[in-house]
């Protein structure tokens, strides 16, 4: 799986500069990969990072999270899901 890219993102940082965008992937049976954070990615931000995943039988969905990496807390930016059986058609 390569993790390419968001364009469009919402905002969520209004103080101190600009959003530092990563993707989480999740699937149903738990967490998988992380991509580096796009230090001041703003609304688009680029990762172009290559995985490889091992999924259980008991996978049925991705869940991609766009988080915004902060001190204290990382935010959610959006989210997207994604039937396993549907990548493979």
């Amino acid at each position: 799986m390569r993790v390419c890219a968001a364009r469009g993102l919402k905002a969520t940082q209004s103080f101190f500069g600009t959003q530092d965008p990563y993707v989480q992937v999740r699937s149903t049976d738990g967490f998988l990969v992380r991509t580096a954070t796009h230090g001041n990615g703003g609304a688009a931000a680029e990762w172009s990072q290559k995985f490889e995943l091992e999924l259980g039988s008991k996978a049925t969905q991705l869940q991609f999270d766009v988080m915004n990496d902060n001190m204290t807390n990382d935010v959610l930016i959006g989210s997207l899901v994604l039937d396993v059986d549907s990548l493979f058609e």
